[in-house]
């Protein structure tokens, strides 16, 4: 507001000034003296009035605003007249900083960004949980709600509570059936979780007593995906496993608690209900505290009722903060954006040496002045403000670039990662770029303008083709030389961490799986109750009725070779696995329980071959392993050499006991390979197969096709074929084996992708910061390169002159890198995959191939220098 009055606040001190000017002279009138005299003696007396009003506007501050006003509009004007330096200044720091804003927009939106819970830090979840350390598997059970309410009484931390109990879902009722996550909740489940409906209601108390008020809400993708985001959904009858729901509510689509983003919220059971428990802590009470007082409530729990739940023997309760699930892409983004940070840093060098290369040049200009009175302080003030100008500039092309890498880096994320919504442009990802951009400018700008405000004035306007030029040169040629070997060492690292994570996906993506990919389809069925009720022991036998129609439905389909059916497939994340085996002959169990991982897979015949899976000894299970037939099992490399020193044929095994307490023996009658089944990075684990028809257990259903066309291609007449033995069946998870690995890789390729990207962009940022500072350096040193010719020197003498000095600047930027990649590259080892991040070979190789940049930016302003005239040389300046 002052600087708006400013015209009249100048004309108001002119006028007091000329008040007390006018005052003063009558005085001295009074005395005698003539008007003219007077008021030549009052203008004396009061002094300089320019002087006057510059110390009235700095004790109102309008002398610094103005001052950086017109710093300002000089700093403009300065760049508008070397519109090829700004250019390229300006796209250096765009790259830079649009990198940053894209990583850092992943980095809020999947991690910073407050959960949309009221008050969500005090949000917690309480586990009951066992953990076998050696077999690195844990287990959670259930609270019953009586069970959990005796647990309150003691833990008075707690201001609210609520039980949820998370499950797997068959969706039916006038739409294709489907197979969804969600949540059995008590009706004060959204209250606590302090989650308002986008439409319609929550779940209430009154949902859930009496039980046969069933309700439900949807979440937002499932609402957008099946209901086609009709308003009029909420109302609508849906059946889920067999009950008839109605909808009453849709969330919004940040909110995703306990059902998932694609998944349903159900009334739970009232009193009776038990499950996992949501939590709010007391205002002032930390976890910390919190788990404190469950460890005491539960030895309490534990004494007063020793046969509820096994009086959590072994069991740990503990409270959980409630943090937003963000999938694997979230473990590496915090070193990514360490990544993006020596992008940033390489653009600030970069543009520091252009700076420094463009200041020389105004070295006339700072002198003048300097002559006329300016103090460092206001050249220093100059120069930055030119900086900031710069990379405010910078900082606006960059934030349109982000714009394209959030979209880019939507469309490479792996296709499970939740939340890509929130990858988006907000008032803090804004703040965010312009604090950055504010940091870059002073950055980069310091040491130009203290260069700058340093020059000493007589010399640079004296200077010519003479001496005191080149100690001035000489002092720029050490300046500006100093970015390469910071710019040469910053890539060194980035393309070090690079190539390791390139190196790591490479052996991912050659490892040996132990079975073929290649023409296979898998999908998953989870038979309507009708057909197939697992939960059942008595009805198992129509499980394996309906598991053996599917399979010859399958097989009479044309273009299928082969087909198998099995609990689950390779890779897809889910696995079985025992809690305790017996071997016979030897001593003690082995299992979960016992502190071994065992994964065991009831499959059907034929599973071997469909998959590719090599039977090293013994036989295949055929259709004479009935339910009544004699036990059999068959076993993978890895579990025959662990128990039995590679010879397992013959030998007998138990994973469950008959009504007695005697162990049911299985007959070891084959031996496969090993398969990796949990994930590709983690090694073959012990396993065994038995066969579907002797199998006590089989809660889901997965089939397998070979086929000699397009495995996809068939998928849906392998649909029509389920639908028509069971309408209200859903089939999941179709996709070929290969689409399977891919999934399994994406996340380490799209880690990759990105190193890579960044990597390239800094090699060629610093590539262009090595041949504009090169180049630069020879143009100035043109008189010096005249004389050296006319005193006989060879045109190979000076292109080994200035390769030489890139070559050895090059050389110690890279052994800055190698020195910084070999402190900085161990934060790397969780992402990799029989990689050591310390490997000298690799180093030794990526330091080379930098230096080898550096010459080849060097090349074309040594073979200019080459061409230069001596006499022309010798007129230069």
């Amino acid at each position: 507001q002052t600087v708006l009055r400013r015209s009249r606040m100048e004309r108001d001190m002119d006028a007091e000034m000329r008040a007390h000017i006018e005052a003063y002279a009558e005085d001295l009138m009074r005395g005698g003296i003539s008007s003219a005299e007077a008021m030549r003696r009052a203008r004396m007396e009061f002094g300089a009035m320019e002087r006057v009003k510059e110390e009235c506007r700095e004790s109102r501050g309008i002398a610094f605003i103005e001052s950086l006003r017109q710093d300002l509009r000089f700093a403009l004007r300065m760049l508008r007249k070397s519109p090829g330096f700004t250019a390229i200044a300006v796209l250096t720091l765009a790259l830079g900083i649009g990198a940053n804003t894209t990583i850092f927009s992943a980095i809020y939106g999947l991690l910073l960004q407050p959960l949309p819970y009221a008050d969500s830090s005090r949000l917690v979840t309480v586990e009951a949980t066992k953990y076998w350390s050696r077999s690195q598997v844990g287990s959670v059970i259930a609270f019953s709600g009586d069970g959990w309410r005796q647990i309150l009484t003691r833990t008075p931390e707690f201001t609210q509570s609520a039980l949820y109990s998370q499950g797997e879902f068959t969706l039916t009722g006038g739409l294709e059936p489907q197979r969804l996550s969600g949540a059995e909740v008590s009706g004060n489940f959204f209250s606590v979780l302090g989650a308002r409906p986008l439409l319609g209601r929550p779940i209430l108390d009154r949902d859930t007593d009496p039980v046969d008020a069933h309700v439900a809400v949807a979440s937002y993708m499932l609402w957008k995906t099946t209901f086609g985001a009709n308003p009029h959904a909420v109302g609508h009858r849906i059946t889920v496993n067999g009950t008839p729901y109605k909808i009453v509510g849709v969330m919004p689509p940040e909110v995703d608690f306990a059902a998932g983003q694609k998944g349903l919220w159900l009334s739970g059971a009232g009193r009776t209900q038990s499950g996992l428990v949501l939590a709010r802590l007391k205002p002032g009470f930390s976890i910390k505290k919190a788990n404190a007082q469950l460890r005491v409530a539960a030895a309490w729990f534990a004494a007063k009722f020793p046969k509820l739940m096994g009086g959590y023997g072994g069991w740990e309760l503990n409270a959980y903060r409630v943090e937003r699930d963000t999938g694997k892409v979230a473990d590496g983004l915090w070193i990514l954006f360490g990544a993006v940070g020596f992008v940033l840093l390489i653009a600030c060098v970069n543009v520091s040496g252009l700076l420094l290369a463009h200041g020389w040049s105004r070295r006339r200009e700072v002198s003048i002045r300097a002559a006329l009175g300016a103090t460092r302080g206001r050249i220093t003030r100059q120069f930055l403000s030119e900086s900031l100008l710069l990379a405010l500039t910078g900082g606006a092309v960059g934030l349109l670039f982000s714009v394209w890498g959030i979209r880019l880096l939507r469309a490479v994320a792996p296709p499970d990662t939740p939340h890509l919504e929130l990858l988006r442009l907000n008032p803090f990802v804004l703040a965010f770029t312009a604090g950055i951009s504010v940091l870059c400018g002073v950055l980069f700008g310091l040491a130009p303008a203290l260069q700058a405000s340093m020059r000493r004035t007589g010399m640079v306007l004296n200077e010519g083709p003479d001496a005191p030029f080149r100690i001035s040169l000489q002092k720029f040629n050490h300046l500006g030389s100093l970015s390469i070997p910071i710019e040469i060492g910053f890539c060194v690292i980035l393309v070090t961490g690079s190539a390791l994570v390139a190196r790591s996906l490479d052996n991912m993506m050659s490892l040996k799986l132990g079975f073929r990919t290649d023409h296979i389809l898998t999908l998953s069925v989870d038979f309507s109750n009708a057909v197939c009720n697992p939960w059942d022991p008595k009805k198992i036998t129509q499980c394996q009725l309906a598991v053996a129609n599917v399979l010859h439905r399958i097989r009479n389909l044309p273009g299928v070779r082969q087909a198998a059916a099995s609990s689950d497939a390779p890779l897809d994340g889910g696995f079985s696995s025992a809690l305790s085996v017996q071997l016979e002959g030897q001593s003690g169990e082995f299992g979960i329980a016992h502190g071994s991982l065992i994964l065991g897979r009831p499959i059907s015949p034929g599973y071997f071959q469909t998959m590719g899976i090599p039977l090293l000894a013994g036989k295949s299970f055929d259709t004479g392993d009935a339910e009544n037939a004699e036990r059999v099992v068959i076993v993978n490399q890895s579990f025959a050499q662990q128990f039995f020193a590679g010879h397992a044929l013959g030998h007998r095994m138990s994973i469950e006991q008959d009504k007695d307490g005697r162990p049911e023996w299985m007959e070891i009658v084959g031996e496969v390979g090993d398969t990796r089944d949990l994930d590709l990075t983690e090694k073959p684990a012990p396993q065994y197969y038995v066969p579907y028809t002797q199998a006590t257990y089989f809660m889901t259903h997965t089939f397998l096709a070979r086929t000699s066309l397009d495995p996809l291609g068939i998928a849906a007449a392998i649909k029509q074929e389920i639908w028509a033995l069971d309408k209200d069946a859903p089939v999941t998870e179709m996709k070929t084996m290969d689409q399977v690995v891919a999934e399994n890789t994406a996340e380490p390729r799209f880690r990759t992708f990105l190193f890579g990207s960044f990597s390239v962009l800094g090699l060629l940022l610093a590539t262009v910061g090595v041949y504009g500072v090169t180049s630069y350096s020879v143009a100035r040193r043109t008189h010096e390169i005249g004389v050296r010719m006319a005193l006989g020197a060879q045109r190979f003498q000076i292109m080994r002159l200035i390769i030489g000095q890139g070559a050895w600047l090059g050389f110690v930027g890279a052994g800055i890198g190698v020195a910084g990649a070999f402190a900085l590259t161990r934060v790397l080892t969780s992402m990799l995959f029989e990689v050591k991040p310390v490997d000298p070979a690799l180093f030794a190789g990526v330091a080379v191939g930098l230096v080898a940049v550096v010459l080849a930016a060097s090349y074309i302003p040594a073979r200019r220098a080459m061409k230069v005239d001596p006499m022309v040389a010798l007129r230069y300046e």
